[in-house]
This record gives C-alpha cells, structure tokens and sequence, in this order.
C-alpha cells in the first residue's frame, strides 16, 4: 500500500516523523483525511488528535494538538503544531492543575496581551482534558 511522509513537529521539538497510509486531523472546518497524493493544502487546526494509521498495522498513533497549521504536499503532510502531545504522555491532573493555575492568573491579570496568551492557554488545557477523557473511555 502506498505511503505519506508524516512531520508532526510543535514549538519545543518534534513528536512524530514516519510514514502513515492516513493521517486525519480536526481542521479549521471539520474532520480531514489525508492519502497519499493529496492534492496541496494548507489549513489551520483545531485542538484535537492527529492520528497516524501506520503501515501494515492496525495501531494508530494519537498525538493531541492545541491548534497550529496543516501543510499537505502530495508526499509528505506537515503538522505545525502550537502544542503537541503524545497520546500516552497526556497526564489529566497535570492538564486539571495547569488549567487551575491559569484561571488564577488570569483572575489577576490586566494587560490585553497576559489576558489573550492566558485564554489560549486555558483554551487548549480544556481541550487537552477532553481529549484525555476520550481516550480514557475508548479503552
């Protein structure tokens, strides 16, 4: 079966490079699925998961995004992610502290700029936990 090059890559290094039969992502206006050949896009994403159906297996790698870019060429697909995480290394209470501290913060913050960075991140914490309570659910 044919293959796509597959870069899941965020601010702090890279999560995921390998080859894939199907990535499918939460974009900008719904669910996307790429095959090999895809014809060009470039897109923005939603929090949620990217998940890499490998070759030959039934697996799939699962990696969380709190949002970023989706860049498809017709061999390779690039996820440009503002945070990225492993499925196996999401930690709900470290996620439910995370959020708890930045609904704190933002209690006291007063600059638009604070406020803005803080929201976006309460934002992709909340997602985070949903995303680790669905993968709690499917096992």
């Amino acid at each position: 079966m044919a293959t796509i090059k597959v870069d899941v890559v965020s601010a702090e290094e890279s999560i995921f490079s390998g080859d894939a039969e199907l990535v499918s992502l939460p974009g900008k206006s719904g669910e996307l699925g790429i095959l090999p050949g895809h014809v060009p896009l470039i897109t923005l994403i939603r929090p949620g998961f990217v998940r890499i159906h490998l070759p030959g297996k039934k697996e799939v790698e699962q990696v969380f995004v709190a949002g970023g870019v989706l860049e498809v060429q017709p061999d390779l697909v690039t996820v440009l992610a503002d945070t990225a995480v492993r499925s196996n290394d999401l930690d709900e209470a470290k996620a439910a502290k995370a959020l708890e501290d930045a609904r704190a913060q933002r209690q006291n913050a007063t600059g638009e700029i604070e406020i803005a960075r803080l929201e976006a991140e309460m934002a992709a914490l909340a997602a985070q936990i949903v995303a680790i309570k669905k993968i709690r659910q499917q096992r």
